[in-house]
């Protein structure tokens, strides 16, 4: 049985830790993205309550839960929720109860100090108490030391991630 070297041991240490560090960068690209895909779920789900409320010609808000981790689009009116256009279910997420956003947590929510923004039959966003939003509405996520940022603005509606 033939002993390594000093030299082949210092190679072998180096090529580990160089897989150790490929691997690590690729897992915390992985928390980054799935991170990403909920800010664009939200994002897109913000979109489409503006859009509902300009096709129906009513105002459509969603609403945000940051101590639940959930959000849902609705009527306030009725207080019925929108239908999902791709599962043709009530639109709602529990972030806890999903399996491709599981540990993801909404931090924050700020639209004019409330928790929800609504939506006039222009798209223009209201704050809960249905006046126009004053300033740039805010929903803070998190996970895994990474966080994303959900903005709309007041006046036109436009939604963005930070």
């Amino acid at each position: 049985m033939k002993a390594m070297t000093l030299v082949e041991l210092v190679i072998l240490i180096t090529i580990v830790g160089v897989l150790a560090f490929v691997a690590t960068m690729n897992i915390d690209s992985y928390f980054y993205t799935k991170l990403h895909a909920c800010a664009q779920k939200i994002h897109a789900d913000i979109r489409y309550a503006q859009y509902l409320s300009i096709a129906e010609h009513r105002v459509y808000g969603i609403e945000f839960d940051s101590g639940d981790n959930y959000y849902r689009v609705y009527d306030p009116d009725t207080g019925d929720l929108a239908i999902d256009p791709y599962t043709r279910a009530d639109l709602e997420l529990d972030l806890d109860d999903s399996r491709e956003y599981e540990g993801i947590s909404i931090t924050s929510v700020n639209f004019d100090s409330a928790d929800e923004v609504r939506f006039t039959s222009l798209g223009k966003p209201l704050n809960d108490s249905g006046t126009d939003l004053l300033s740039t509405g805010v929903v803070n996520l998190s996970y895994r030391g990474h966080s994303k940022q959900v903005d709309v603005y007041p006046v036109t509606g436009w939604v963005e991630i930070q």
